[in-house]
């Protein structure tokens, strides 16, 4: 059986080796000089800053929708939940709205509203997620998402339909998003 993940990994150390050995001009074999133990500490302390800077990112944009919620006094859930028929409603129709601006910027090819638009539907997204209260869950769902659409493929192929949609193959697995509610 071959694993891919595990493959990569074991590419990525001899990578690694060849560097150390043309960077410091021994191998581990060899150094019996460093402390190893300090090193590791120091690169443990590194990985920490790079997750939480990466966790802060994810973060950081729905604090900002979220600050715009409160000064607005739109509503921002703490758990996974349904909103009224009129907030659900207004919703939609702002994203609808954004959408026919991407579409006409996009006729007009005009770049700067399209990003406007773009950056307009992420922020009306996120405040979507927010008022559903999904915060907590969502880049854990993003990432089931992901692991289902990278299933579609047959054979290692990928099946289109004549207007370009990716359509699922046999080995497409249905996401589980029930288990972050």
């Amino acid at each position: 059986m071959f694993d891919s993940i595990v493959e990569s990994v074991k590419n990525k150390y001899t990578d690694r080796s060849i560097r150390g050995i043309e960077k410091y001009k021994t191998t581990l074999d060899n150094n019996v000089t460093d402390n190893f133990l300090q090193h590791l500490q120091e690169e443990l302390m590194d990985a920490t800053l790079y997750i939480e800077k990466e966790l802060s990112v994810k973060d950081s944009k729905l604090e900002m929708v979220r600050k715009f919620n409160k000064v607005f006094n739109i509503s921002t859930l703490k758990t996974p939940s349904l909103i009224s028929e009129e907030d659900h409603k207004l919703k939609f129709e702002l994203m609808l709205e954004e959408l026919n601006e991407y579409k006409e910027a996009c006729k007009s090819k005009d770049v700067v509203e399209i990003a406007d638009a773009v950056v307009d539907m992420m922020y009306i997204l996120y405040g979507i997620i927010l008022s559903h209260g999904l915060s907590d869950v969502i880049f854990d769902m993003f990432e089931e998402v992901h692991k289902s659409n990278m299933s579609k493929l047959e054979n290692g192929k990928v099946l289109r339909r004549n207007d370009g949609k990716i359509m699922k193959g046999s080995e497409y697995f249905r996401p589980n998003l029930k288990q972050y509610l």
